[in-house]
């Protein structure tokens, strides 16, 4: 038997063939962002958030008593432990449903054979952190269409035939102009992909004590379900208190034209004088501690209490008491 010998195509011209639909990694719609059997990836500046993605879709994966797989190039066991037991993982759906893999060496027979051996569980996901740190350890160049076109026949179609969706974490380059709707290396690394590509944009830094948030942005989807390239598909919030991870996959809310816009500068500065407080303040405290307008003080602390970075309680003679739940940090571009 030959793979050159012609599909038969009875299934597929009698409607009999199942329509593919992105399953895992859900929105807080139950609109999913991978398909099942097909390669992803998720790009993203380096401390963005994307590890944390990938935990929320393999903690995902076991609380639906799944198995999902790591294979971890750049961390450690004791770190994704501690990332899926702060996204509310318990540590006996992480024993019963989390392959860790932390591969030191080229791909070869005996690597094989133990990697079959894991997939003949069916894993429902399968991270790999990261896809440049692969590339390395086979020898390849992420310049070179050709050998990056051999890590994926080598390596990930394996794994694809599966049937467990595959999601590589990548980097972008430095530089926003001309970055393009890939990853640093090859432009293969997007043809390539099956599935659907991400890029994650920082509106504000994830980081802990922080409420985080940034745009899932579509740079590519095969099969359509997702939508058309540049949308952005979900809206990224994580909020981290320092013990437990809070990680939320929101529709996206578009912006409407005319929409005021929003005191980010303010917005840092009512959450430094809170921080610097140390103690819940009242609308009159933070008007006097707070350099600008009284009027901005007051859009800025309604847009930090509507983000969830700071919450309310009622105080002395029907005062309003603001506390400080995670900081935030204008974004880069604020003025």
């Amino acid at each position: 038997m030959t793979s050159w010998e012609p599909v038969d195509l009875d299934v597929v011209l009698d409607g009999d063939a199942p329509r593919e639909r992105p399953t895992r990694l859900r929105r807080a719609d139950g609109t999913g962002l991978l398909y099942p059997g097909r390669l992803h990836s998720l790009a993203g500046e380096p401390s963005g958030g994307k590890t944390w993605i990938a935990a929320h879709a393999v903690a995902e994966a076991l609380a639906d008593v799944q198995v999902a797989v790591v294979l971890d190039l750049e961390d450690s066991p004791r770190l994704w432990v501690d990332r899926l037991r702060r996204l509310g993982a318990d540590d006996k759906a992480i024993r019963l449903g989390l392959r860790y893999i932390r591969p030191s060496e080229r791909l070869d027979l005996e690597g094989a054979s133990a990697l079959s051996l894991v997939l003949d569980e069916f894993p429902a996901l399968v991270v790999c952190d990261a896809f440049s740190g692969l590339l390395n350890l086979e020898g390849a160049d992420p310049n070179s269409s050709t050998d990056v076109e051999r890590t994926y026949r080598r390596v990930l179609r394996p794994i694809r035939e599966s049937g467990a969706a595959i999601l590589l974490l990548d980097h972008v380059t430095k530089a926003r102009e001309g970055r393009g709707r890939w990853a640093t290396g090859s432009e293969r690394k997007l043809s390539a992909l099956d599935g659907a590509s991400y890029v994650l944009e920082v509106v504000r830094p994830f980081g802990r004590g922080r409420h985080g948030h940034g745009r899932l942005v579509l740079a590519k989807d095969r099969l359509g379900e997702v939508g058309t390239p540049g949308d952005v598909v979900a809206d990224v919030h994580l909020t981290d208190d320092g013990t437990a991870v809070c990680l939320r996959l929101e529709v996206p809310t578009p912006r409407a034209e005319g929409e005021p816009f929003r005191p980010t500068v303010l917005m840092e500065r009512v959450s430094q004088a809170l921080a610097v407080a140390g103690a819940p303040l009242s609308s009159k405290q933070l008007e006097e501690r707070v350099t600008g307008k009284a009027s901005g003080v007051r859009l800025a602390v309604a847009a930090l209490v509507a983000d969830g970075n700071v919450t309310t309680t009622d105080g002395p003679r029907g005062a309003v008491l603001h506390h400080l739940f995670a900081e935030y940090i204008a974004p880069a571009e604020a003025s």
